[in-house]
């Protein structure tokens, strides 16, 4: 995924607010996963790593940075996502507010692509 790929978008064209639930109906498993995730305002977390995927914002805003060598960051509010690649990634809280994220993951696709690397 190269950087002019990394778009911004809202949920709101897709219908509805914004929820957990609303996430869950639209990607619905077993060919999705959907991982809710909290940060503190104050908290500080190492960078983790994640296969490619959406990453959506439930509330709060922060700064999401993706990537390797070549580092993707984007500053996000509660209503928006975005498409990731796979690697390393760190959120930051901004603006002394505690952010509730949703990553979704398309498994059937993890899964293909795990088969043909194992061939």
């Amino acid at each position: 995924m190269a950087m002019e790929d990394l778009k911004i978008l809202e949920w709101s064209p897709l219908g509805g607010i914004l929820s957990e639930e609303a996430v869950r109906m639209k990607f619905p498993p077993p060919e999705y996963r959907v991982s809710p995730k909290f940060y503190k305002n104050s908290e500080v977390r190492p960078p983790a790593s994640a296969r490619e995927g959406l990453f959506f914002v439930l509330s709060g805003k922060c700064r999401c940075i993706f990537g390797g060598e070549k580092k993707l960051t984007a500053i996000l509010e509660a209503g928006q996502y975005v498409n990731f690649p796979s690697g390393e990634y760190r959120v930051e809280p901004l603006d002394d507010r505690d952010v509730e994220i949703l990553f979704v993951w398309n498994v059937l696709k993890i899964i293909e692509t795990d088969s043909v690397n194992d061939k």
